[in-house]
């Protein structure tokens, strides 16, 4: 079966395509929304920086969905709804690059919340396989997202979702002083409407949508690991042939390298970036032994 940039679809036993080939399919699709948008507009460069970080994270996305079009030996709830978050992450990514390009900063910001909730329900369906019932069955029980929190032995609230919905998901006074401002003669004011280039605005957005990003990005990759075991023989590769790569945890990496330019990354960034480092090398380790164990990692060039 072919993936075309506006959309794909999955079909059990298909061909999974080579990494290459995935790369190129992703760039597609998160460019997707930007036939309008001149390649010489001003923070074209940062733009196009950006979307080149997002594509790690999206690519490992596309991947995990690819990894589940063979079922798996027993089949259950739970991995409908991983795959219905996945889905809906990798959309996310796409549709908030888009706005913000746009110079639609805030609805940029509200557009990539669903991959912070995504992350937590992973990490929820992880501990609780069970519940994956409940939400396609009882949605209104998924309601407060900070009791889900609580329950993973977490804070209620998470500083980046509260920030991301004060001034992106909902219609508050914070995020209208964002697009708003008082000229110099102080009796007139200048709002944006349909968009309005900001690049303190631009970066900022970008800041949240990568740092959300590698919050997603912790969460797929504890559960791809979770459910490695219970993966089809081409899942399995499709799996071990990133871990190989190196690059599980580059869209952290690209989250907390991208928030030091906002110098807001926090004195404890450089001991995470040796955390993903001890854990980079550590994956690839692993990868090599699960190689000589019997699981065959086709060559980046090859589909399978």
């Amino acid at each position: 079966m072919g993936f075309k940039p506006d959309g794909a679809a999955l079909v059990v036993g298909q061909a999974i395509p080579s990494l290459t080939q995935r790369e190129r399919i992703i760039r597609g699709l998160v460019t997707r929304l930007d036939d309008a948008v001149g390649a010489g507009d001003a923070g074209a460069t940062e733009q196009d920086e950006v979307c080149e970080l997002l594509i790690p994270f999206a690519v490992e996305c596309m991947t995990f969905l690819l990894a589940r079009s063979d079922s798996p030996p027993k089949p259950e709830v739970v991995d409908l709804a991983r795959m219905a978050v996945a889905q809906r992450m990798l959309n996310a990514m796409p549709t908030s690059y888009g706005l913000i390009r746009r110079q639609l900063y805030v609805e940029g910001i509200a557009a990539s919340r669903p991959l912070l909730e995504g992350a937590l329900l992973l990490n929820y369906f992880q501990m609780k396989p069970e519940r994956a019932t409940d939400w396609f069955e009882k949605p209104l029980t998924f309601l407060s997202l900070g009791k889900i929190r609580e329950e993973l032995g977490e804070e209620r609230h998470d500083p980046i979702y509260s920030w991301s919905s004060e001034f992106g998901e909902h219609v508050t006074a914070a995020g209208f002083r964002l697009l708003a401002g008082v000229r110099e003669d102080g009796k007139n004011m200048e709002l944006a409407l349909g968009g309005h280039f900001d690049a303190a605005l631009q970066t900022g957005a970008f800041a949240v949508l990568l740092m959300s990003a590698g919050e997603a990005c912790g969460a797929l990759v504890d559960t791809f690991l979770h459910d490695l075991p219970r993966l089809s023989d081409r899942g399995q590769s499709a799996f071990v042939q990133l871990m190989k790569t190196g690059g599980l945890d580059l869209p952290r990496r690209n989250a907390i390298t991208f928030a030091s330019r906002l110098g807001k990354e926090g004195p404890e960034a450089s001991d995470l970036l040796k955390e993903m480092d001890a854990a980079t090398k550590a994956y690839v380790e692993e990868a090599a032994k699960l190689e000589t164990a019997g699981i065959k990692v086709p060559a980046l060039d090859a589909e399978f």
